[in-house]
């Protein structure tokens, strides 16, 4: 049930919707307000007293993204919902990280929405604690200028729900953060358990229990820390220190989605250490096949789109990076395409692709779901390379996976699976650190630049930067790959 403490703004210009979510609201006992427009969202906010907004993605004059960037500089705390067509999906990304907490989906679901409204109470809840225990954590390491981002970073990981490293030397506390991160997370109330360094059979047994099933930890209570700690935190101290075969069942676990056992189950404390899950890597492996083609999209978003068949923020790939090994044991080829400034460049890409990847091709992409969905959105606009893109699509293989799943881990990683964190703890000499375009939205940036001067000079200097940066993240795929198959001591795919 709802709460009369938490008010509710409805945000759009159709009537009819917004008398559909005001009933949903009633029926659950919310306290809402409506409003028509951007303009009028704005001026209930300034005025203080609302906690969530549902706001509609497409409106006349101040747009859902607009009113969103206003609503956050009037109020970073507050939580805005978006209210996207079913085609809008793209554009309910770029919301979220612009700051909106959520999106739902056209047409409305009264039981979607009522979970995506609980989400948004849940945090508001969070955040009550987290204030509650604001005196806890200035006591404990008081305030000083050098301590502030000691407690950030202890707020900001309570809120996670994925293992955590906490690094540090002997003596600085790790222990005392841990018990912190328990304290102000959603798991408080559930157990909290430690243990530190011991025999590999004790350790084991202390973990997991007696349970002969070694793929799984025990579940009863007094069979293992797992079984007790179900549902809280287990602080492992000393984690770099932990035999390699009781890592590599710690890795499993952690990313086991069944028997109850939630990701956000342990917390590690150590300093340096390394997870690797030899057959969880040779499995990902053996859904390989030559030729490998490493692909990767640079990309560009237009609040009014310049192109027919798009639409507003829809992501428009400007840039592609093609590694490929045709056979194993091949030799490392490349080929590349970055647009020419201010045409659309979908044709031109679709027609190359379909010309340099075979069908046959097993496609390699990094957190693979954006050049899946780049690449559904040439076909859906260029119908006479369907069929072959629908092809290529259904070889993807996503490189994050490893990764995400906890199969490796290397505290260099600091926590993230992304390329960016990944290719330099498992290639130091590789990486993005110093260069002048280091990121996708730094891409995206000079894109804009290109396309907005006349200077050859300054175009060259551009497309340069472009290409150096796009390049690396196809040929970083390749050596994390290599890595992979080191790691596996397996070197043959199918």
């Amino acid at each position: 049930m709802g709460s009369v403490m938490n008010k509710i703004l409805v945000v759009d210009d159709d009537q009819a919707v917004r008398l559909t979510l005001s009933e949903m609201l009633s029926r659950y006992d919310y306290d809402w307000l409506l409003a028509s427009s951007g303009a009028e969202a704005i001026r209930e906010v300034e005025g203080g007293s609302i906690d969530i907004v549902l706001l509609d993605l497409i409106m006349p004059d101040l747009d859902g993204m607009g009113t969103l960037c206003e609503l956050k500089r009037v109020d970073p705390e507050i939580l805005v919902i978006m209210i996207t067509g079913g085609g809008d999906i793209d554009a309910a990304v770029r919301a979220i990280k612009l700051g909106a907490h959520d999106f739902i989906t056209k047409p409305l679901d009264a039981g979607r929405l009522m979970q995506t409204m609980q989400r948004a109470l849940d945090q508001l809840e969070a955040r009550k604690s987290v204030k509650q225990l604001e005196m806890c954590l200035e006591w404990t390491f008081g305030n000083s200028a050098i301590m502030r981002p000691v407690i950030r970073q202890i707020r900001q990981s309570a809120w996670s729900d994925a293992p955590l490293v906490i690094e540090g030397e002997t003596g600085t506390g790790k222990s005392v953060a841990g018990r912190l991160i328990h304290n102000l997370s959603r798991r408080a109330d559930m157990p909290f358990q430690t243990i530190k360094t011991m025999s590999e059979s004790l350790f084991e047994e202390e973990l997991f229990g007696q349970d002969e099933d070694a793929r799984v930890p025990s579940e009863g209570t007094g069979e293992g820390m797992f079984g007790r700690a179900k549902g809280g935190t287990i602080l492992l101290d000393g984690l770099g220190h932990i035999p390699l075969p009781v890592q590599a069942r710690l890795a499993r676990i952690m990313a086991w989605e069944k028997a109850g056992y939630p990701h956000d189950l342990v917390v590690s404390s150590l300093s340096k250490a390394e997870f690797v899950g030899r057959k969880q890597i040779r499995a990902f492996l053996d859904t390989l096949w030559y030729p490998l083609y490493f692909l990767d999209f640079e990309t560009v978003m237009f609040p009014i789109p310049p192109y027919d068949g798009m639409r507003p923020y829809q992501q428009l790939p400007f840039q592609y990076s093609l590694h490929y090994i045709e056979r194993e044991g091949g030799d490392l080829r490349h080929h590349e395409y970055l647009a020419e400034p201010n045409i659309d460049p979908r044709a031109e890409i679709a027609q190359r692709l379909v010309r340099h990847i075979p069908k046959e091709a097993c496609v390699i992409a990094y957190n693979a779901s954006f050049e899946i969905a780049r690449l559904n959105d040439l076909a859906e606009y260029l119908p006479r390379y369907r069929t072959s893109i629908k092809v290529m699509i259904d070889n993807v293989r996503d490189l994050i996976i490893p990764f995400r799943k906890r199969h490796v881990y290397y505290w260099q990683m600091k926590g993230s699976a992304s390329q960016k964190a990944v290719l330099p703890a498992l290639v130091p000499e590789m990486g993005y650190e110093g260069m002048e375009i280091a990121h996708g939205g730094a891409a995206m940036d000079a894109y804009f630049a290109m396309c907005a001067t006349d200077d050859p000079a300054q175009v060259a200097d551009i497309r340069a930067a472009l290409l150096k940066y796009c390049k690396l993240d196809t040929l970083g795929m390749v050596r994390i790959l290599e890595k992979l198959k080191e790691m596996a001591s397996w070197d043959s795919m199918r």
